[in-house]
C-alpha cells in the first residue's frame, strides 16, 4: 500500500511516500527525491526500514534504507556515521555500494533522517539457507567472495564485527555483497575495541569469554578489550558450516550457553589461548573437565555436499570426496579457538579449496580511499557535535553525488 503526500515545508524536488508492511501492519514514511518511484517494502528493524524503488535517472532498481532515530543518542549517531562513511568510501565488488545519500532536512536543527541508496540485491544468505539446498560449487563460490570482501576490509584496517547470514546479500548470478557496516571498527595491532556487537551464534570464543566476565562484573558498557580482525574469521567459519548443513553450528541462547556449545563441539581451549585470559577466568577454565572436540567428518557428512552434475562438470568439481575433505580442513582453521592459530582471510583464500576460483585481482584488489576517522569510535564527542558532524558529512556526500550527475 503506497500513499504519496505533498507538504508545504517539503524540500524542493522531494516527495513523501508512505509504504506499508502488510504483515506487521506498520507504515513507514519515506521523504525522497522525486527520481525514486514505485517503492515496495523489503524489511524493517530497530534502525529504520528498507524499500526497493525504481530510479528514473539510472533506469535501475535500487534499495533505499531510511535510518531513523539517527541522532537521539551517541551510540546510534556513531553507528550511523560509521555505516555511511565506510560504505561511501569502500570500493570492492563484494562490498555493497552506496549510489546516493541524502537527508530531506535542510538545516542541522531539524536534522533527523538519513537515506542511503544502494544496489538492490535479490536475497540474503539467511533466506538462501532456509529456501534451497546449495550445490557445493555455489556455496564454495559464496564463501570465496565473502573472504575476498573481508580480506579487503582487513587490509584497510577495518573489522566488520557483525558478519552473519542476513548481513550478506546474494543476486541471481550468485554474486555476493557484504552489508551493514554500522558495527565496523578501525583497528591496529594494539587497538582496544569497545564492547562487541556480533550476534551471539557467530561470536568468536575470545569475545564470548570477555563478555561472560563483563556480565558477572556489570562492566559491559565501559569495558574495552583486545579483539583482532580474527573475530570476523570465526563468523565466516560459522556461516560456512551453516551453508553446508543448513543448521546453526553453535546454537546457544546467551553468552554462557554459547561458550558451552563451542566447547562441546570444538573441545576444550588450548593452553595457548587460556594463557591470554584474565587470571581468574583462566583459573576457572582450567578447572573444568577436559573435552575432546567432535570430528568434523561426523558433523559435516559427505551427503551434505550436494553436487549438481552439470555444474560440477562445468567447474571441474568432480572429486567430491576430496573437495569435502578440503572444506572440513578449511573450516577447522577458520574455527580455531585460539585467534593466533586461526587463519587470516588471506590465508583462507590461499587454501587449496579455492584453487579453482582464486583470482589475484579479486583477492588483492586495490585498496579503497577510506576517509573514516576512527576517533569517532572513542565516544568522546558530545551528541550535539556528533549531530553536526553527521549533517555536514551527509551534505558533503549529497553535493558530491549531485555534482557527479551534472
Amino acid at each position: 500500500i503506497i500513499l504519496q503526500m505533498a507538504s508545504r515545508q517539503q524540500r524542493a524536488g522531494f516527495h513523501t511516500v508512505n509504504v506499508s508492511d502488510a504483515r506487521r501492519r506498520e507504515t513507514y514514511s519515506f521523504t525522497i527525491p522525486t527520481r525514486y518511484k514505485n517503492l515496495k517494502f523489503i524489511n524493517a528493524g530497530s534502525e529504520g526500514a528498507v524499500v526497493s524503488a525504481d530510479d528514473e535517472d539510472s533506469n535501475k532498481k535500487v534499495a533505499i534504507k531510511k535510518r531513523t532515530n539517527t541522532v537521539v543518542g551517541s551510540w546510534s549517531a556513531t553507528h550511523a556515521i560509521r555505516e555511511f562513511i565506510l560504505l561511501s568510501s569502500l570500493n570492492h565488488p563484494n562490498i555493497i555500494r552506496i549510489l546516493n545519500i541524502f537527508t530531506p532536512q535542510e538545516d542541522v536543527q531539524n536534522f533527523k533522517d538519513i537515506y542511503l541508496v544502494m544496489e538492490l540485491m535479490d536475497h540474503n544468505i539467511s533466506q538462501v539457507i532456509s529456501k534451497m539446498r546449495l550445490d557445493h560449487a555455489s556455496l564454495k563460490f559464496f564463501i570465496y567472495q565473502i573472504l575476498c570482501a573481508v580480506n579487503h576490509l582487513h587490509r584497510q584496517g577495518i573489522i566488520h564485527r557483525d558478519l552473519k547470514p542476513c548481513n550478506i546479500a546474494v543476486n541471481k548470478r550468485c554474486g555476493v555483497k557484504v552489508l551493514d557496516f554500522g558495527s565496523s571498527r578501525m583497528f591496529t595491532p594494539i587497538e582496544q575495541m569497545s564492547a562487541y556487537k556480533t550476534t551471539t551464534h557467530y561470536r568468536a570464543p575470545e569475545v564470548l569469554l570477555e563478555l561472560t566476565t563483563l556480565e558477572t562484573r556489570e562492566l559491559r558498557e565501559v569495558h574495552r578489550s583486545h579483539f583482532s580482525e580474527k573475530v570476523d574469521i570465526w563468523s565466516i567459519g560459522c556461516i560456512f558450516y551453516e551453508l553446508i548443513t543448513g543448521k546453526i553450528m553453535f546454537e546457544g541462547t546467551e553468552t554462557i550457553s554459547q561458550w558451552r556449545k563451542v566447547v562441546e563441539t570444538m573441545g576444550s581451549p588450548p593452553e595457548s589461548f587460556i594463557a591470554q585470559l584474565d587470571a581468574n577466568l583462566a583459573k576457572q577454565i582450567r578447572s573444568q573437565p577436559q573435552r575432546t572436540g567432535k570430528p568434523l567428518n561426523k558433523l559435516i557428512l559427505d551427503i551434505h555436499f550436494y553436487c549438481d552434475p552439470a555444474t560440477c562438470k562445468k567447474r571441474a568439481h568432480t572429486n567430491m570426496a576430496a573437495d569435502a575433505g578440503a572444506a572440513r580442513k578449511l573450516i577447522s582453521k577458520l574455527l580455531e579457538i585460539d585467534p593466533k592459530a586461526r587463519y587470516s582471510a588471506a590465508e583462507a583464500l590461499h587454501h587449496p579449496y579455492f584453487s579453482c576460483y582464486f583470482n589475484n585481482d579479486e583477492v588483492n584488489a586495490p585498496l579503497s580511499k577510506c576517509v573514516y576517522d576512527s576517533a569517532v569510535d572513542q565516544g568522546t564527542l558530545p551528541l550535539g557535535e556528533l549531530k553536526s558532524l553527521i549533517f555536514q558529512e551527509v551534505k558533503r556526500l549529497e553535493s558530491a553525488q549531485e555534482s557527479a550527475r551534472i
